[in-house]
C-alpha cells in the first residue's frame, strides 16, 4: 500500500491505513469526521486524534440526536475539560 507522507507517526499510520479514504455510508461516522474537522483548525490532526477518545465520550458517540440535544452547561463542560480541545466556538459548532 502506498502511505501518504503526512503518515508519519504510529497514530498518524493507523489512521491512515483504517480510516483515511475508506468509503461508508455510516452518518455517525460522517458526523464524527466533519467535527473533527473542525477542530482539527489551526491544530495537527495528530493532536486531534490524540483528543479523539474523550472527543467521542464527550459528544455522546457523535451521535447527532444526541449531541443535538446538549445545551449550553454541556457546552461550557466540554469546553472546560482539558482532555479535549478547550475552544468553545469549536465546541458549540459540533452541537449547532
Amino acid at each position: 500500500m502506498h502511505r501518504c507522507d503526512w503518515a508519519t507517526s504510529e497514530l498518524l499510520i493507523e489512521y491512515h491505513d483504517t480510516e483515511w479514504g475508506v468509503f461508508t455510508l455510516d452518518e455517525v461516522v460522517h458526523f464524527e469526521q466533519i467535527c473533527l474537522s473542525g477542530f482539527q483548525a489551526g491544530l495537527s490532526w495528530e493532536i486531534v486524534l490524540k483528543k479523539r477518545a474523550f472527543l467521542r465520550e464527550a459528544f455522546a458517540g457523535f451521535v447527532p440526536e444526541k449531541v443535538a440535544r446538549f445545551d449550553e452547561s454541556m457546552i461550557a463542560r466540554i469546553a472546560r475539560d482539558a482532555r479535549g480541545i478547550r475552544n468553545v466556538r469549536k465546541v458549540r459548532s459540533v452541537v449547532n
